[in-house]
């Protein structure tokens, strides 16, 4: 059975949102950003599976527009139930 790290990584749709998450997080917690905007987020995620699902919960921060909504939800499908928790942003 494959250890489950218990450190919450946040996974963003842009690489200065990942660094200012990690920056807010105290630099406690992985954060991590998709390598092409919410367009790619599913290929990128299918691509890292084996590293995401080492955590034992993860945190999806896309952007709150119809795309990233939409990609949140498709990345999170990728896992078992109840793994990812989305962040709904009040702003864009």
């Amino acid at each position: 059975m494959m250890r489950r790290e218990t450190i919450l990584p946040t996974v963003c749709e842009g690489e200065i949102d990942a660094m200012s998450v990690f920056q807010l997080m105290g630099s406690k917690y992985a954060s991590v950003s998709i390598k092409n905007g919410a367009s790619g987020a599913l290929k990128n995620c299918k691509q890292s599976l084996t590293y995401l699902n080492k955590f034992e919960n993860i945190v999806l921060c896309f952007d709150n527009d119809a795309v990233g909504r939409s990609a949140a939800t498709e990345v999170a499908r990728l896992f078992e139930p109840n793994k990812c928790k989305v962040i709904t942003l009040e702003h864009k």
